[in-house]
Protein backbone atom coordinates (compact mmCIF):
# COMPACT_ATOMS: atom_id res chain seq x y z
CA UNK A 1 0.00 0.00 0.00
CA UNK A 2 2.97 2.31 0.39
CA UNK A 3 3.60 2.35 -3.34
CA UNK A 4 1.54 2.86 -6.45
CA UNK A 5 2.55 -0.51 -7.83
CA UNK A 6 4.59 1.13 -10.59
CA UNK A 7 8.24 2.07 -11.06
CA UNK A 8 9.39 4.82 -13.40
CA UNK A 9 12.67 5.62 -15.12
CA UNK A 10 14.03 9.16 -15.54
CA UNK A 11 11.85 9.62 -18.63
CA UNK A 12 8.73 8.65 -16.67
CA UNK A 13 8.45 5.28 -18.36
CA UNK A 14 6.92 2.72 -16.04
CA UNK A 15 9.60 0.29 -14.82
CA UNK A 16 8.85 -0.15 -11.11
CA UNK A 17 7.26 1.31 -8.00
CA UNK A 18 7.03 4.81 -6.53
CA UNK A 19 6.86 5.50 -2.79
CA UNK A 20 5.68 8.74 -1.22
CA UNK A 21 8.13 10.42 1.17
CA UNK A 22 5.24 11.69 3.32
CA UNK A 23 4.64 8.08 4.34
CA UNK A 24 8.22 7.73 5.54
CA UNK A 25 7.80 10.96 7.52
CA UNK A 26 4.58 9.59 9.02
CA UNK A 27 6.39 6.39 10.00
CA UNK A 28 8.88 8.59 11.86
CA UNK A 29 5.96 10.33 13.61
CA UNK A 30 4.76 6.96 14.91
CA UNK A 31 8.30 6.08 15.96
CA UNK A 32 8.59 9.39 17.87
CA UNK A 33 5.70 8.13 19.98
CA UNK A 34 7.45 4.78 20.51
CA UNK A 35 4.96 3.05 18.24
CA UNK A 36 6.86 0.48 16.19
CA UNK A 37 6.17 0.16 12.47
CA UNK A 38 6.86 -3.13 10.69
CA UNK A 39 6.77 -3.66 6.94
CA UNK A 40 5.47 -7.08 5.92
CA UNK A 41 6.56 -7.86 2.35
CA UNK A 42 7.84 -10.57 0.05
CA UNK A 43 8.72 -8.03 -2.64
CA UNK A 44 12.47 -7.54 -3.03
CA UNK A 45 12.14 -3.91 -4.14
CA UNK A 46 9.98 -3.04 -1.12
CA UNK A 47 12.39 -4.92 1.15
CA UNK A 48 15.40 -3.04 -0.20
CA UNK A 49 13.83 0.37 0.15
CA UNK A 50 12.48 -0.33 3.63
CA UNK A 51 15.87 -1.65 4.68
CA UNK A 52 17.53 1.55 3.42
CA UNK A 53 14.94 3.54 5.39
CA UNK A 54 15.76 1.55 8.54
CA UNK A 55 12.29 0.11 8.98
CA UNK A 56 11.63 -3.09 10.84
CA UNK A 57 10.90 -5.62 8.11
CA UNK A 58 9.35 -9.05 7.96
CA UNK A 59 10.21 -10.82 4.74
CA UNK A 60 10.47 -14.38 3.55
CA UNK A 61 8.35 -17.48 3.62
CA UNK A 62 8.48 -20.77 5.50
CA UNK A 63 8.46 -22.84 2.31
CA UNK A 64 11.01 -20.83 0.32
CA UNK A 65 8.51 -19.79 -2.36
CA UNK A 66 8.75 -16.11 -1.52
CA UNK A 67 5.03 -15.98 -0.66
CA UNK A 68 4.18 -14.77 2.80
CA UNK A 69 1.39 -16.24 4.86
CA UNK A 70 0.45 -12.85 6.27
CA UNK A 71 -1.58 -14.20 9.17
CA UNK A 72 1.30 -16.40 10.38
CA UNK A 73 3.72 -13.51 9.94
CA UNK A 74 1.34 -11.18 11.80
CA UNK A 75 1.10 -13.59 14.74
CA UNK A 76 4.88 -13.90 14.92
CA UNK A 77 5.35 -10.13 14.75
CA UNK A 78 2.83 -9.71 17.61
CA UNK A 79 4.93 -12.08 19.72
CA UNK A 80 8.18 -10.32 18.80
CA UNK A 81 6.73 -6.93 19.79
CA UNK A 82 4.68 -8.21 22.72
CA UNK A 83 1.41 -6.68 21.50
CA UNK A 84 -2.18 -7.88 21.33
CA UNK A 85 -4.67 -7.49 18.48
CA UNK A 86 -6.36 -4.35 19.77
CA UNK A 87 -2.99 -2.58 19.94
CA UNK A 88 -2.31 -3.13 16.23
CA UNK A 89 -3.03 -0.98 13.19
CA UNK A 90 -2.68 -2.80 9.88
CA UNK A 91 -2.72 -1.26 6.42
CA UNK A 92 -3.62 -3.71 3.67
CA UNK A 93 -4.95 -3.31 0.17
CA UNK A 94 -5.69 -6.71 -1.28
CA UNK A 95 -7.25 -10.09 -0.70
CA UNK A 96 -3.94 -11.47 0.62
CA UNK A 97 -4.39 -9.11 3.59
CA UNK A 98 -7.89 -10.33 4.51
CA UNK A 99 -6.85 -12.88 7.16
CA UNK A 100 -5.19 -10.10 9.16
CA UNK A 101 -7.70 -7.35 8.36
CA UNK A 102 -10.52 -9.57 9.64
CA UNK A 103 -8.98 -9.71 13.13
CA UNK A 104 -10.01 -7.34 15.91
CA UNK A 105 -7.49 -4.68 14.98
CA UNK A 106 -7.41 -1.15 13.59
CA UNK A 107 -7.77 -2.20 9.95
CA UNK A 108 -7.03 0.37 7.23
CA UNK A 109 -7.11 0.13 3.45
CA UNK A 110 -6.76 2.53 0.52
CA UNK A 111 -9.76 3.67 -1.49
CA UNK A 112 -8.77 1.53 -4.48
CA UNK A 113 -8.95 -1.73 -2.53
CA UNK A 114 -11.39 -4.43 -3.62
CA UNK A 115 -14.84 -4.25 -2.02
CA UNK A 116 -14.19 -7.41 0.03
CA UNK A 117 -11.23 -5.64 1.68
CA UNK A 118 -13.11 -2.37 2.26
CA UNK A 119 -15.97 -4.30 3.87
CA UNK A 120 -13.78 -5.63 6.71
CA UNK A 121 -11.75 -2.49 7.42
CA UNK A 122 -12.23 -0.10 10.31
CA UNK A 123 -11.29 2.78 8.02
CA UNK A 124 -11.23 3.12 4.24
CA UNK A 125 -8.69 5.86 3.63
CA UNK A 126 -9.28 8.55 1.01
CA UNK A 127 -5.98 7.96 -0.75
CA UNK A 128 -5.19 5.29 -3.29
CA UNK A 129 -2.20 2.96 -2.98
CA UNK A 130 0.97 5.06 -2.86
CA UNK A 131 -0.85 8.28 -1.91
CA UNK A 132 0.24 9.20 1.63
CA UNK A 133 -1.64 6.37 3.33
CA UNK A 134 0.52 6.16 6.45
CA UNK A 135 0.32 9.92 6.73
CA UNK A 136 -3.46 9.74 6.42
CA UNK A 137 -3.53 6.99 9.07
CA UNK A 138 -1.52 9.16 11.45
CA UNK A 139 -3.88 12.08 10.89
CA UNK A 140 -6.86 9.77 11.57
CA UNK A 141 -5.33 8.72 14.90
CA UNK A 142 -4.63 12.39 15.71
CA UNK A 143 -8.23 13.37 14.93
CA UNK A 144 -9.52 10.59 17.21
CA UNK A 145 -7.06 11.73 19.92
CA UNK A 146 -5.51 8.27 20.02
CA UNK A 147 -2.05 9.76 19.43
CA UNK A 148 -0.61 13.21 20.02
CA UNK A 149 1.53 15.30 17.72
CA UNK A 150 5.18 14.52 18.52
CA UNK A 151 7.53 17.33 19.43
CA UNK A 152 9.49 18.63 16.46
CA UNK A 153 12.76 18.00 18.35
CA UNK A 154 11.86 14.31 18.62
CA UNK A 155 11.03 14.10 14.93
CA UNK A 156 14.33 15.76 14.02
CA UNK A 157 16.19 13.34 16.30
CA UNK A 158 14.56 10.31 14.66
CA UNK A 159 15.26 11.74 11.23
CA UNK A 160 18.91 12.32 12.10
CA UNK A 161 19.34 8.85 13.61
CA UNK A 162 17.71 7.03 10.74
CA UNK A 163 18.41 9.20 7.75
CA UNK A 164 15.93 10.82 5.46
CA UNK A 165 16.67 9.47 2.03
CA UNK A 166 17.43 6.15 0.49
CA UNK A 167 21.01 7.29 -0.10
CA UNK A 168 21.74 7.90 3.59
CA UNK A 169 23.88 5.51 5.52
CA UNK A 170 22.64 4.63 9.01
CA UNK A 171 23.93 6.96 11.67
CA UNK A 172 22.86 5.27 14.87
CA UNK A 173 19.92 3.39 13.43
CA UNK A 174 18.56 0.28 15.02
CA UNK A 175 16.02 -1.81 13.21
CA UNK A 176 15.07 -5.44 13.10
CA UNK A 177 15.18 -7.48 9.98
CA UNK A 178 13.15 -10.67 9.96
CA UNK A 179 14.44 -12.48 6.88
CA UNK A 180 12.70 -15.75 7.60
CA UNK A 181 10.06 -17.17 9.84
CA UNK A 182 12.77 -18.82 11.94
CA UNK A 183 14.08 -15.40 13.06
CA UNK A 184 10.85 -14.89 15.02
CA UNK A 185 10.67 -18.27 16.73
Amino acid sequence: CLCDGKQYDEKHNTIGKVFNDLDFSAIKLFKCLNIPVVLLTSDGFNFGLANKRHLDIFSGSPDGTGRIDKLTAYEKIKIAYNVIDDEVAYLGDDRFDLPVLEKEIWAFCPSNSPKCVKDVCTVVLNGRSGQNLVSEMFEWFLDKEIVVEPRLDDLIRIDFEEGHSRWDFPRNATHQRFDTYSNLQ
